[in-house]
């Protein structure tokens, strides 16, 4: 669910089918991801008035707020490991960070029993 959420804060307002083509998902995952997303609250479904046919996702600002959560969340994260790394092991972390980032959001997002799908860290 954050990819999603990543890729509206870049891009704002997407039809599902590209979103799913960014994304690297079949529209059919992509369709299941966006309704547990809409669920939660934190991403908007609506028909495109261009094309009856397609939806549009729009990130809300419950959506936006979880969004910022979970980067602070991980800058956090970041600040304590690159705390007890010497500078030369700093600059190879953030060489290496654009790679780690492609790779963290393609991570499915795990199954977490609760009230609201789990956005990950």
């Amino acid at each position: 669910m954050i990819s999603i959420l990543t890729r509206l804060s870049a891009t704002g307002t997407l039809r599902i089918s590209d979103l799913a083509s960014r994304l690297g998902l079949d529209r059919s995952t992509l369709s299941r991801q966006v309704a547990a997303a809409v669920a939660a609250g934190y991403v908007t479904r609506t028909t495109d008035e261009s094309d009856s046919r397609a939806y549009l996702v729009s990130m809300t600002d419950e959506g936006k707020a979880a969004y910022r959560a979970v980067r602070r969340a991980r800058t956090r994260i970041m600040v304590e490991l690159t705390r007890q790394m010497s500078s030369s092991e700093v600059d190879q972390v953030s060489d290496a960070l654009p790679i780690l980032a492609r790779a963290i959001e393609n991570l499915p997002t795990p199954r977490v029993p609760s009230h609201k799908p789990a956005l990950g860290i």
